[in-house]
């Protein structure tokens, strides 16, 4: 609600014992993520942009990947 910019984006990614959990932190507005299972798996997703002051946006909509083999 103030006019300060994106500073970064908190990625949260679902984990099967602790829900969904901070995963990575970025300043892009792409991201890849490298640490995932080698079977075909789903991974469920959402992020948070931060900007400098600290305030958080609501979270976007959850999205689901699915990795292939």
């Amino acid at each position: 609600t103030d006019n300060v910019g994106v500073d970064q984006y908190k990625i949260y990614r679902l984990d099967s014992t602790k829900g969904f959990v901070e995963h990575a932190t970025t300043t892009d507005t792409t991201f890849t993520d490298t640490n995932l299972s080698k079977r075909t798996v789903y991974y469920y997703y959402y992020v948070v942009a931060v900007d400098a002051a600290g305030n958080q946006s609501l979270i976007t909509e959850v999205k689901s990947v699915q990795t292939k083999r």
